[in-house]
């Protein structure tokens, strides 16, 4: 039972972790966002960076970055 407090803790963090950085709450975060949020760690990133990173993180291809994926990139 523990194990499953810790994932649902953790995943509750990072849920709002995600929605402080998503400004306009479309679930997703832009490349404007993920930058204020990787700025916020201290991780100054070039455009030329975020946009591979972005690509990178974007399973479905959509140009911006769900929940979903961003807790793939976090974990």
């Amino acid at each position: 039972m523990k194990a499953g407090t810790e994932k649902h803790t953790e995943e509750f963090i990072l849920r709002e972790v995600f929605r402080e950085f998503d400004r306009n709450s479309n679930g997703s975060l832009s490349k404007t966002e993920l930058s204020a949020l990787l700025n916020k760690i201290n991780l100054s990133v070039d455009e030329k960076y975020l946009d591979a990173l972005i690509k990178k993180l974007d399973v479905n291809g959509n140009g911006s970055v769900e929940f979903e994926e961003f807790v793939h990139f976090i974990v």
